[in-house]
């Protein structure tokens, strides 16, 4: 038996055994989500709202509630304190959002669109549409429907205080 490591994986002969993993719906799903990131990451490479988690997010929160402040942002997206400065720090620099603290608060700030912020939100929000038509185009209408019930019904259980997760089952 030869124990080399092949040059590429499709050279190896049969498939890989996954065991039980394959009846583990969080390994699917852990696995689904590297993709989903990768798509993202690909959809949005060159936007001010590419890399990791939280931007897009953040502006299209932003947009819906103008003023919030940056830890209820944080709070509906699991995110914690320093996450939240990193990306509102991104997002300022890259003009989309600007905080600012509203008079008589010493420690709360407000985050709203800037001008240039306020422009891009319906083009990322194209994007958004066009990406997750592109890679859930796959499932039909009604298995679209049925695995946002089934998704937001286990964000519900384990997610309660995070986004999207309000709309009763």
């Amino acid at each position: 038996m030869n124990d080399a490591p092949p040059e590429r994986l499709g050279e190896e002969q049969g498939s890989v055994d996954v065991s039980v993993l394959s009846q583990l719906l969080s390994f699917h799903l852990r696995m689904l989500l590297l993709e989903v990131n990768r798509a993202y990451d690909r959809a949005f490479a060159d936007t001010a709202v590419a890399g990791g988690t939280g931007k897009l997010t953040t502006v299209i929160l932003v947009a819906a509630n103008p003023g919030i402040s940056q830890g209820r942002v944080g709070a509906v997206m699991s995110k914690d304190r320093p996450a939240m400065v990193r990306i509102v720090d991104h997002l300022e620099r890259e003009g989309l959002l600007r905080r600012t603290r509203p008079h008589g608060e010493r420690r709360r700030y407000g985050l709203w669109l800037t001008p240039r912020g306020r422009a891009k939100v319906a083009e990322y929000m194209r994007m958004a549409v066009e990406y997750d038509d592109g890679f859930f185009g796959v499932l039909s209408a009604r298995e679209r429907a049925d695995l946002a019930r089934i998704l937001r019904k286990l964000r519900k259980t384990h997610q309660s205080q995070t986004l999207g997760v309000s709309v009763d089952e």
